[in-house]
């Protein structure tokens, strides 16, 4: 619905409170004289999808602020009949011919500002621009993601595991399964434990949300399921397959997991070899004994796989051994988007589900929390008490979730200052984790720990700090991530020259990048190398005693 003059004035002051801070369903924008009918289309799609996605009943896109939050006023379309036109002519290139609700022009200390009044998409239906579909991160214009996509999509769907399979009944379910299931969910509900083991098989299944009025479910034989009425999920793979590699990536040893998946978890694990290592971390002379993977966090893991991943895809879970670490994947987007996500605000939690139905089931049986707790709570707590390197979570083309749990221990040097430094925030710990590992962070995130001197560099190249590298006993790690001084570069040029009286630039070349940053790229360490030669010319250091640039001999300049 459109507002009058009073209420917009009000939802006007409750949106400028979000000033610097907009969230996937609010934009400011200055647009002082002009904005791009393409860029505003693409931003009415995204901005309709993730109202749809939030539950919102609009979403707004605000011009005359500037992004730092300033009332700038805009002149985009003054006139009124060429601001109201902006309605058919959106309405002509977005799907199903949604447009604007309303367009509401104010004036604030004499400056125009245009609120867009945006619908949300169509419950199960996508909003596109042209025929592509967008979605924000967080403050960012995207295309909009298989994840998103999909959840508006199956909006008026049933979901695939509360799906009742036709000819399935209760003798093709494991009793094994159903009287672990029983305890699982009496250790999930002790103050109902004496009218759960009154129930019948029936009655327990339909009580603990695995069954539906008796019906068998596709989530049913999924964790309960006899293995020989597999069948009944084709043309899903159900299936946990796990590989021993050796350090070369060579294959040893595989077997395959077929349901009841409620039971296989741990014989999954007892495939998995779990050395033991000695460390000291608190000062004491007698060291602790650790486990190379902590079992919890492998079945958060491996729960994790079989309650999230997109059974439509018709993939199956994989379980890759290596000597130093085990990696888990299953086919499905990563419902947060990001690791990052679920350590922004405290208390996170998502509203979708992709297996909502399994989601509880599996949450009935204790095997997992909620899709963001576990993973912070057990998967990288227990890496960090234990000063193992972090998990990394990644999600190759969207269409997979690849979890890579470390069993070695970190450095040392690292694992003492974690040790003693237990109450620094785990985004810090995640980033600076990235960081030992060569990996890309967050700017907000690496502008935070540069003000506490944890790292040092021009973002993105970031190395940890000279105090943390002392610390963690990395100095050669950070000077080598670091390099030398312009001027120390050079004297070694100068130095090169006083011994060999002559060098091209590649001979000078072969000399230097050895000692170049290791963050710099190999075209970026030549590019300096060619500045500082251009340098020492200028300064008359060095002389080209060449007539060709391109092919130029160095030598001091004798003065």
């Amino acid at each position: 619905m459109s507002y009058d003059n009073a209420t917009i004035e009000s939802r006007f002051d409750e949106l400028l409170l979000l000033r610097g801070k907009e969230n996937e369903f609010v934009e400011f924008k200055t647009a002082q004289s002009n904005f791009d009918t393409d860029e505003l289309g693409r931003y009415f799609s995204a901005l309709s999808n993730e109202a749809n996605l939030w539950s919102q009943k609009e979403a707004w896109l605000v011009f005359g602020i500037s992004s730092r939050g300033e009332l700038v006023g805009t002149g985009f379309r003054n006139s009124h009949e060429k601001l109201m036109s902006l309605k058919q002519e959106l309405a002509a290139q977005i799907s199903n011919g949604i447009s604007f609700i309303e367009i509401y022009e104010l004036l604030r200390n004499e400056k125009r500002v245009l609120l867009f009044q945006i619908p949300p998409a169509i419950t199960g239906i996508p909003t596109a621009y042209k025929g592509f579909y967008f979605g924000r991160n967080h403050e960012s214009l995207v295309p909009l993601s298989l994840e998103k996509l999909d959840r508006i999509r199956s909006q008026n769907q049933t979901e695939w595991s509360a799906q009742v399979v036709s000819g399935a009944g209760i003798d093709d379910l494991s009793k094994e399964a159903i009287h672990f299931a029983r305890e699982q969910f009496d250790a999930k509900n002790p103050e109902i434990k004496k009218q759960i083991d009154q129930m019948t098989d029936e009655q327990f299944l339909n009580t603990a949300r695995i069954t539906i009025d008796g019906a068998i479910t596709n989530t049913a034989l999924l964790l309960l399921g006899k293995s020989e009425s597999v069948h009944f999920l084709n043309p899903c793979d159900a299936k946990i397959t796990w590989i021993l590699y050796d350090e070369r990536g060579k294959a040893l040893d595989y077997k395959h997991f077929s349901p009841p998946f409620l039971l296989r978890v741990n014989e999954v694990y007892g495939c998995i070899r779990n050395l033991t290592y000695r460390h000291i971390f608190d000062d004491s002379l007698f060291p602790d004994e650790i486990k190379q993977y902590d079992a919890d966090v492998i079945r958060e893991v491996l729960h994790n796989c079989i309650a999230h991943q997109d059974y439509s895809m018709h993939g199956f879970i994989s379980v890759k051994e290596f000597p130093d670490r085990v990696v888990f994947e299953n086919p499905g987007s990563f419902i947060p988007g990001s690791i990052n996500r679920l350590f922004e605000n405290v208390g996170y939690t998502t509203q979708y589900y992709r297996n909502r139905f399994l989601t509880t089931a599996t949450v009935n049986l204790n095997m997992i929390d909620t899709i963001s707790h576990g993973i912070k709570d057990i998967v990288f707590e227990r890496q960090i008490q234990r000063c193992f390197p972090l998990p990394d979570y990644e999600f190759p083309d969207g269409m997979s979730v690849r979890a890579t749990i470390y069993g070695h221990i970190i450095n040392e040097n690292f694992g003492r200052l974690l040790f003693r430094n237990q109450q620094l925030d785990v985004k810090y710990i995640i980033a600076l984790d990235a960081i030992q590992k060569q990996k890309a962070v967050d700017k907000a995130i690496y502008q935070e720990l540069r003000k506490m001197k944890l790292v040092e560099g021009k973002y993105p190249k970031v190395y940890i700090s000279a105090v943390l590298a002392k610390e963690t006993g990395k100095q050669a790690d950070y000077m080598n991530a670091r390099g030398l001084s312009g001027e120390q570069y050079q004297q070694m040029i100068v130095d090169y020259l006083k011994r060999f009286n002559t060098a091209t630039r590649n001979e000078i070349e072969t000399y230097l990048l050895s000692h170049m940053p290791e963050l710099l790229s190999d075209e970026q360490k030549r590019n300096k190398i060619r500045n500082l030669l251009a340098l020492l010319s200028a300064n008359g250091v060095i002389v080209n005693r060449s007539s060709s640039r391109r092919y130029a001999k160095w030598e001091l300049n004798e003065r």
